[in-house]
């Protein structure tokens, strides 16, 4: 049996390391959204008065429901899974995929655009005042 080569476009790894070498401002703006997301989401929960954690770092956003910063591991295991597990729940109902897994993150890509993080924000400040009234962040 004869084998042929694997092409480029025919494999993933190579064709992410393609895209990444062909556009250079990947990083920047995926970091850019990440931090708006990160920075809106602290600024939302302040002004609905939940206490909450935006964190994680680049283009990687998590939203925990714990008050103090997180450092490690130990630190997450004070989040409100309940408030947490809402949250995505909600979010994947408004068409936001958000795994509604306690600790999963959530990836921005090179397809998303500052209109779509838009979206997204206005869509988590109508999902977390809906979490406060509905009492589940006493939970």
């Amino acid at each position: 049996m004869q084998t042929r080569p694997v092409s480029a476009a025919g494999n993933p790894v190579s064709s992410n390391i393609t895209y990444l070498r062909d556009h250079p401002g990947f990083y920047e703006r995926t970091h850019a959204l990440g931090e708006r997301m990160r920075a809106s989401l602290t600024g939302i929960c302040a002004d609905l008065g939940i206490a909450a954690t935006a964190a994680d770092f680049g283009g990687v956003f998590s939203l925990y429901f714990t008050e103090s910063p997180i450092r490690g591991y130990r630190d997450l295991m004070r989040n409100n899974e309940a408030a947490y597990v809402a949250f995505h729940h909600r979010m994947t109902d408004r068409g936001f995929l958000m795994l509604p897994l306690a600790l999963k993150r959530n990836h921005i890509s090179a397809a998303h655009t500052e209109q779509e993080a838009d979206r997204t924000l206005e869509a988590a400040r109508d999902v977390l005042r809906t979490i406060r009234d509905d009492g589940i962040l006493t939970a």
